[in-house]
């Protein structure tokens, strides 16, 4: 009985010793450049797992060397009006990750942090719905895993994060939203979760490499989303939503095989594009611009409707079996040289010019109440 009553206590002061050794410790760099001299932090000492780390204008040494793998609480890049710039190197492959919750991670306005490929960052092994936030400039040449559950990875207006790495964002409910710029320059991942994407009227999203998504969360686009890469969205029920000051360019392939419905109330321009049997529809409002330049294959039981002063222009060939009705001013236009064949049925309330060529089978039917011109192609 008295061994076991002396291993509680012995347990039971590890527990609190470790929580009271957690606390705030904010870098001062005055003894040199090294992570691991007691003397560059104060509180003097080297930061433990469960640290709250704080970077700001009153730190000299602000290339900081030997960081190592550790847990941290939160870290926090600041600064009260003077620009503070800070980079991180390890002596080996490290990473660092936070179990904390809130906004475990910030980079506020006039900051940048600066981190090597060898450093990555995890969010996800030991925190939940947690945040990070990018005011300033991040800029991130190893991998960033996101998976807090419920978490949000946000870049404010004006804010900046480059990732030359792979970033997997696999956060349950999670959010991903861009008011400022995000520029992904290899791999994205966002893997089966309900995660969402919601780029800002003032935000950039650019990604030069594969992106898939195969969240079943929206993707919302009011600013400007360019994908230089492949495209996919896998059968989910996601929902591709381009606002009316909203741009998305993919320069390469875009396969849509979603339930979801792609709504282009702004700009929308895509090379070869395929949406195979689902029952997606293609909504172009009242605004929009839906420009195909390459093949374009699009088999749904749902309509393809374009409204108001909505536009879709074909520049390559376009095969569908759903069925088309153009309202109101809305257009549709064949380029010269180019092929729209119908295996459904069209009705054209607005405006269908055709300079290619438009294939009508025997057994379809092309109802024209507004206004149909045939141009020497």
């Amino acid at each position: 009985m008295t061994r076991l009553l002396s291993i509680a206590i012995t347990v039971i002061f590890m527990v609190c010793g470790y929580q009271m050794s957690a606390g705030t410790r904010y870098w001062k760099g005055t003894a040199s450049t090294n992570w691991s001299t007691a003397a560059n932090w104060s509180p003097a000492g080297i930061p433990s797992d469960g640290d709250d780390l704080v970077f700001d204008q009153s730190g000299i040494n602000t290339s900081i060397q030997n960081t190592p793998s550790l847990r941290l609480n939160s870290l926090t890049v600041q600064s009260t009006g003077s620009s503070v710039t800070y980079s991180f190197t390890p002596a080996s492959s490290a990473t660092l990750s936070f179990s904390g919750t809130g906004n475990c991670f910030s980079i506020g306005t006039n900051c940048t942090l600066t981190i090597p490929s060898t450093l990555g960052f995890d969010m996800g092994v030991w925190g939940a719905m947690s945040s990070m936030t990018v005011g300033g400039n991040f800029i991130l040449n190893g991998n960033l895993v996101f998976e807090w559950s419920a978490g949000q990875l946000s870049i404010g207006n004006g804010g900046s994060m480059t990732i030359n790495g792979n970033l997997t964002y696999n956060s349950p409910n999670g959010l991903l939203n861009v008011d400022g710029t995000l520029l992904l320059n290899s791999g994205f991942t966002i893997p089966s979760s309900a995660a969402q994407i919601i780029i800002g009227s003032t935000g950039t999203m650019a990604v030069h490499n594969a992106f898939n998504y195969q969240a079943s969360g929206n993707i919302t686009v009011n600013g400007s989303l360019r994908l230089n890469d492949s495209f996919t969205v896998p059968y989910t029920s996601s929902q591709l939503i381009i606002g009316p000051a909203g741009s998305l360019v993919v320069s390469g392939s875009f396969l849509y095989e979603s339930s979801g419905n792609i709504n282009v109330n702004g700009s929308m321009t895509v090379n070869a594009m395929e949406i195979p049997w689902t029952q997606s529809q293609i909504v172009i409002g009242n605004s929009g611009l839906l420009s195909v330049n390459g093949p374009f294959t699009y088999h749904s039981s749902s309509d393809f409707v374009v409204n108001g002063n909505g536009s879709f222009h074909i520049n390559n060939t376009y095969s569908s079996n759903v069925l088309h009705t153009i309202n109101g001013s809305g257009l549709v236009k064949v380029d010269a040289g180019q092929t729209m064949t119908l295996n459904s049925d069209l009705t054209v309330s607005g405006n269908l010019t055709v300079t290619g060529n438009l294939i009508v089978p025997a057994t379809r039917t092309l109802k024209v109440n507004g206004i149909l011109k045939i141009k020497p192609g």
